[in-house]
């Protein structure tokens, strides 16, 4: 277990994350929960992540897990999954991860979801449909 989770305030799955030099802020485009795709297998060629999480303690090792639910297990199948590190200067503050993901490996439709965890732990995830286009 590690000694403290990240508490998170949000997880997005988008078309593009720009963040302004001059003011800071984040722009998020095309923000989405369903994939439409035309056949099955495919590769989504492009889509990004973007977190915001608050209460870490230094360099912060982060999981993502890109999972396909089956209807034997809720925890699901691990289709793609990245390592990083997260800093956090300061417990009080935001730390904000875009992260661009290319060419995810689409099986079937049905429930996804993309998980972050820190060491084993849950500190959010995000449902995502994989649906056939009619």
């Amino acid at each position: 277990m590690p000694k403290s989770v990240p508490i998170p305030l949000s997880l997005m799955i988008c078309d593009q994350v720009v963040v302004d030099s001059a003011s800071g802020k984040t722009t998020i485009f095309g923000a989405f929960e369903n994939i439409l795709c035309a056949s099955f297998p495919t590769a989504l060629p492009r889509l990004m992540l973007f977190a915001e999480l608050t209460c870490g303690h230094g360099p912060t090792p982060i999981t993502i897990k890109f999972v396909r639910t089956t209807p034997d297990s809720v925890d699901g199948a691990v289709v793609e999954k990245w390592d990083l590190e997260l800093p956090f200067s300061d417990p009080r503050a935001i730390a904000r991860l875009g992260i661009t993901i290319e060419n995810i490996a689409l099986a079937q439709a049905g429930e996804h979801r993309f998980i972050l965890e820190t060491e084993g732990a849950l500190i959010i995830e995000r449902r995502v449909l994989v649906l056939p286009k009619n």
